[in-house]
């Protein structure tokens, strides 16, 4: 069963590379961004080895799901960005040497 998926897992990143290397970007592109701001503001992004004990407590800092909100907004314009720069690139027929 593991090398079935293996191999359609391989036929699917070899069929949509451009996709996921532009979700791939752009979700670590959006994760550096918002963590960079979050170290001008102490205390308010918890270590990653602690976000899931302190929302289990509940005592993370309210902040914390705005620097979420920011991720995910960021991540997803990063990604239509790219998208669309692939799009008009190949509308150009644009070639990097």
């Amino acid at each position: 069963m593991a090398f079935l998926m293996g191999g359609y897992l391989a036929y699917y990143s070899k069929k949509e590379y451009h996709t996921i290397v532009i979700l791939g970007t752009s979700v670590l592109g959006a994760y550096s961004a918002v963590r960079g701001v979050s170290m001008f503001f102490p205390g308010t992004f918890p270590p990653e080895t602690e976000i899931i004990k302190k929302i289990a407590e509940n005592t993370i800092d309210p902040i914390f799901f705005s620097y979420i909100a920011a991720f995910i907004l960021t991540s997803a314009v990063g990604a239509y960005y790219q998208r669309r720069q692939k799009k008009q690139d190949e509308m150009t027929n644009y070639i990097k040497t």
